[in-house]
């Protein structure tokens, strides 16, 4: 789904959300019950930890990953995006252009700034 509105980057944000929420809950539920085993409910502790960070780190990853597509839906020109994308579209720019050492492709550069 392509991001265009703020409407449907919250949407997905919120979906990615709710199933891990679900997933941490139903972990949590297990460990909460006293039918295993000390040593099985000391695994499934250990492993709920890495599940959280698990779905810590992908929730990070999808909410970033979808915030600069919807950016790039907006398209917006240079001067109206923040620093930190300039430097995003600027580093894509001067690296491809260092891969091949042509002068020419410096020219696209010297137009970006």
């Amino acid at each position: 789904m392509k991001l265009r509105t703020t409407e449907q980057l919250s949407d997905r944000l919120s979906n990615e959300l709710a199933w891990r929420k679900k997933e941490l809950s139903e972990v949590k539920s297990l460990v909460e019950t006293k039918s295993f085993s000390l040593s099985k409910h000391k695994a499934l502790i250990r492993s709920g930890i890495c599940l959280l960070y698990a779905h810590w780190e992908g929730f990070v990853k999808l909410a970033a990953n979808s915030y600069l597509e919807h950016v790039r839906m907006q398209k917006l020109s240079y001067e109206k995006l923040a620093n930190n994308f300039l430097a995003l579209a600027m580093k894509d720019k001067l690296k491809e252009a260092k891969e091949t050492n042509k002068p020419s492709l410096y020219i696209p550069i010297c137009d970006f700034f």
